[in-house]
């Protein structure tokens, strides 16, 4: 499964849309969202001429035009996504506040790792 996939199919129970950073401009985003952005996927280990896995860096984001939901949902995210294997790469920090959407957000790192083909 792809790395976009896995993120997106992993937070889609929380009910908040989750798209890929930049992908619609600012006045049109909705009043919370999670955002992601793959950061690096280097190759990480290879055996026998092939990938044997990599460990792909990938971005979330969340923004809300509701400051307090700041407080509880990035914790909701970051324990949906170590559930499914994620690992944490630092803490939440902020994002910079967007005027003209309203939008406050906070922003941190998940690595993945993922196997090549015929090393599960």
């Amino acid at each position: 499964m792809d790395i976009r996939d896995r993120v997106c199919d992993t937070l889609k129970p929380l009910g908040v849309d989750v798209v890929q950073q930049g992908s619609f401009p600012d006045e049109e985003l909705p009043a919370k969202v999670i955002t992601y952005w793959v950061v690096a996927s280097p190759d990480t280990r290879h055996y026998n001429g092939r990938i044997a896995m990599t460990i792909p860096k990938i971005q979330i984001a969340f923004y809300s035009n509701d400051p307090s939901e700041l407080l509880t949902l990035p914790d909701q995210i970051s324990n949906m996504l170590l559930a499914a294997g994620f690992h944490r790469d630092g803490n939440w920090r902020d994002a910079a506040y967007e005027k003209s959407p309203g939008h406050y957000g906070k922003m941190t790192d998940f690595n993945y790792l993922e196997r090549g083909e015929n090393f599960d």
